[in-house]
């Protein structure tokens, strides 16, 4: 469990430095656009919204990874501690080994000049005491082996402590030299985010400079989302009238019910595991917001949307059948999908491949999203609608948040 979790941390934090990237790309861009202030406006939020989200787990990360890094190099300084009064204990023994065999050497070398082994067993009384000299010279001779023997493992012990306290050491350098190494990126990423306000501090400033344009922009868009959404209720309604009428004429009404129940069912219990309708990044979020910059001024979004690459191919989130396509100027082409009781809609398409009626899966690629010629961004706008009221699509996509 523990490892999975690590995992989906981790493929987050993949995802999150991806989008990143790319929306320093799409910045970069706009910067050449004239006019792009409001777009800039758009994507530094976002972009410093992902880069909070890096520096907060980063931050969390290296005070977590300093505490174990902490533990771990007490540790090892522990463990060096007890290699290194291993190693003066060994030091000591093969010090008074060497001593003792050194004066067992001279004993022996003693007893071969004054005695020589013939004489040393002539001079003996009776053959008990011929075994008994035998057997001390024996015992002379292993205990001499042994001498030896002991000597070369305790050098051998020896030398392979000091391997350890070195390995040890090399290991405490490498732990420090990362750590310093994680520090240094964590200065440079808010480095960056500083950067990056200062950025968002001069849009704002060319968004305050030329109000009334960026007002003229912001009151189109409120009213193409108020035109997307007066066409999505008409249809609803229309929808729901042919359906009463289909199941009150069919012959198998209770039937006709059940099914549109079942669909909505299952629309339902696929809350947060939708699949998303392009790949890319969720720029602007749902509902009525308070404009970032000018005073008074409300955005309106009904939906979520998606900047995404040129010539992105649309897909539905559910299965479901096409209720309606029609076109709004400016946004391109719209397509509402009915799912039961529930409706998901995708405006800003092009070079559409269905049509009214057609049943759909999650494999039909509906479209391809539009390219703004005005800022050339690739924006795809999504809802999601319960009868005649918008829900947040944030909520049943999958890995939205």
């Amino acid at each position: 469990m523990h490892s999975q979790e690590t995992q989906l941390l981790s493929e987050r934090k993949l995802k999150i430095r991806s989008e990143v990237e790319v929306l320093t790309k799409k910045l970069t861009q706009q910067k050449e656009k004239k006019d792009s202030e409001l777009k800039q406006l758009e994507i530094l939020i976002v972009l410093l919204k992902k880069q909070d989200i890096i520096i907060s787990n980063d931050s969390l990360n290296l005070i977590t990874y300093e505490k174990k890094i902490k533990a771990i190099n007490d540790s090892i300084m522990d463990s060096i501690l007890v290699l290194n009064l291993k190693t003066q204990q060994r030091h000591g023994e093969i010090q008074q080994l060497k001593e003792s065999y050194t004066s067992l050497i001279y004993q022996s070398y003693l007893l071969e000049k004054n005695y020589s082994k013939t004489s040393f067993f002539l001079s003996v009384k009776n053959l008990n005491e011929i075994y008994k000299r035998n057997n001390y010279l024996e015992k002379l001779k292993s205990y001499r082996a042994q001498q030896i023997n002991q000597i070369k493992k305790k050098k051998e012990d020896l030398s392979l402590y000091k391997k350890n306290i070195q390995l040890y050491l090399d290991s405490v350098e490498s732990n420090l030299t990362t750590l310093k190494t994680n520090i240094q990126t964590l200065n440079l990423k808010r480095l960056e985010i500083k950067e990056l306000k200062q950025k968002q501090e001069t849009a704002i400033k060319n968004i305050q400079k030329k109000e009334d344009t960026y007002l003229r922009q912001i009151a189109q868009k409120n009213k193409e989302a108020t035109q997307i959404e007066s066409e999505i209720k008409r249809v609803i309604e229309e929808e729901r009238k042919k359906s009463e009428t289909k199941t009150k004429n069919s012959k198998n009404s209770s039937y006709e019910r059940k099914k549109n129940l079942d669909i909505s069912l299952s629309f339902k219990n696929n809350i947060g595991k939708m699949p998303w309708p392009v790949s890319g990044i969720i720029i602007n979020t749902y509902g009525k917001q308070k404009h970032k910059v000018i005073n008074g001024v409300e955005t309106i979004n009904n939906g979520v949307d998606f900047l995404t690459d040129i010539g992105e191919k649309c897909k539905p989130v559910f299965p479901g059948k096409i209720s309606r396509i029609f076109f709004i100027k400016g946004k391109g082409v719209v397509i509402l999908i009915n799912h039961g009781e529930y409706y998901t809609l995708y405006s800003g398409l092009e070079n559409v491949n269905v049509e009214s009626g057609q049943d759909v899966t999650l494999d039909t690629v509906l479209g391809t999203v539009v390219t703004s010629k005005v800022n050339s961004q690739t924006e795809l706008h999504f809802e999601i609608w319960k009868g005649k009221q918008t829900q947040n699509p944030v909520k049943w996509l999958n890995a939205a948040y």
